[in-house]
């Protein structure tokens, strides 16, 4: 019994000595070394006293929060609010490769809202680096379809012209397959970063399109209107002026050109070439021909405007009036000549010629004799004092068995020809 009461008494003491080194060790961890002062809430517990709650800390704000709480500030919340939800459904097209989907102008007209409303709108920076982000992703996409479809024109016309050489003249200068056009559109579209191999195909056939085409659609052009250049030269004032220019039009019975009509002939000739121009502008051959456009349009301008044409119009009708005359009759038989005087009725012929000393026989198909006629011409004055030749026949109808019935005059054509009244009887 003396032992184990020892031992428990041992026990005893070792437990108080361990407790009270623990107490120092705690002491010592929260002594303050700035200050060597114990802390108030280690005190506490050591002095078995107890503290009061410690305040809750405040939790650090979203950014999602602060951007709403931005928005919801700014005079322009609904502005932006409608533009990120646009570029949230941009980023979604960009994601599955969508840009054809992609509206630039919504974006930047969302976006120039935005800064109308609000100037000075915080996250500024962040909205339009996000709108620069979608430009850089889409630019070169959007360069390639803009000039892919651009010369995809280009090569239509050129195809659609090799099929039919005169349609050259129905297009516009602004067409893109016009010379000066289509190498600078080529020159563009080569500047990009990168080309597709579509639009460099259709590039290919416009240049083998300039490359064989072209030169024989110029050269066919030119002869064309080379051509009739030549046929107006004939009239030009060089020939004009000729001694014989007006004699040999009345010999021909042809009046003067004239010249208003000539005129509006050459500029849609010239316009017509212009068009051509537009495939080869600075050809030597082609600016020749339009200079002899212009060189013969003074011409006949001036052929007009001076009273030279006027005069020479009159002066070949002259000549060609005074060139008519009656054909001279071979048949001189008196009853001929009664019968045509009173079948004229209100006519009065101061000129009577039968051409036909007898009479030829008209048959029809089958070989049966119909009638027989002389051809008659006459002189006469008109209504306005112009005298004129005029033409017909004698006719007798066959009345079978070998004889005809009585002759008859038929004018056929009352003004055959003009004829000076003065050449009436020659």
């Amino acid at each position: 019994m003396r032992t184990t009461s020892l031992l428990l008494a041992c026990a005893l003491c070792a437990f108080t000595s361990n407790a009270q080194l623990n107490m120092g060790k705690l002491k010592e961890k929260a002594t303050d070394k700035a200050s060597g002062k114990v802390s108030d809430k280690i005190e506490d517990k050591l002095d078995g006293k107890k503290s009061s709650p410690a305040e809750p800390a405040e939790k650090p704000k979203s950014q999602y929060a602060i951007d709403q709480e931005n928005m919801k500030n700014s005079p322009a919340h609904a502005e932006i609010f409608e533009y990120r939800s646009y570029v949230g459904i941009t980023e979604d097209h960009l994601k599955f490769k969508q840009l054809m989907r992609v509206d630039s102008s919504a974006l930047a007209y969302r976006l120039e809202q935005i800064k109308l409303k609000d100037p000075n709108w915080v996250d500024m920076a962040r909205d339009q680096a996000a709108f620069d982000s979608i430009m850089a992703i889409c630019k070169p996409y959007w360069d390639e379809e803009r000039y892919r479809d651009q010369i995809l024109w280009a090569s239509r016309a050129a195809s659609s012209l090799t099929d039919n050489s005169g349609k050259y003249n129905r297009l516009q200068p602004r067409e893109q397959v016009t010379k000066v056009k289509f190498e600078r559109l080529k020159a563009n579209y080569m500047s990009l970063p990168a080309q597709s191999d579509y639009s460099m195909s259709m590039l290919r056939d416009v240049d083998n399109f300039y490359a064989t085409y072209v030169p024989k659609m110029i050269a066919d052009v030119l002869k064309e209107k080379r051509e009739k250049l030549a046929l107006l030269e004939k009239h030009s004032k060089m020939m004009r002026t000729q001694p014989d220019y007006l004699t040999k039009m009345a010999a021909n019975k042809n009046t003067p050109i004239e010249p208003e009509s000539t005129v509006k002939h050459i500029a849609e000739m010239k316009e017509d070439l212009l068009k051509a121009e537009l495939f080869a502008p600075g050809d030597t051959a082609v600016s020749g021909v339009l200079q002899h456009m212009d060189r013969l349009t003074a011409d006949f301008s001036e052929y007009k405007s001076s009273g030279d044409y006027a005069r020479d119009v009159v002066t070949v009708d002259d000549l060609i009036l005074g060139s008519v005359r009656c054909p001279k009759g071979v048949n001189t038989n008196a009853n001929y000549i009664a019968i045509v005087k009173r079948d004229l009725k209100e006519i009065k012929a101061t000129r009577i010629s039968i051409t036909d000393k007898d009479w030829f026989i008209k048959k029809n198909e089958y070989g049966a004799i119909r009638y027989k006629y002389m051809q008659v011409y006459i002189v006469y004055t008109g209504t306005d004092g112009k005298c004129y030749i005029g033409a017909g026949y004698l006719y007798s109808d066959y009345a079978g068995g070998g004889k005809y019935l009585s002759p008859y005059f038929s004018l056929q054509e009352v003004i055959y020809e003009e004829i000076s009244c003065k050449n009436a009887m020659k």
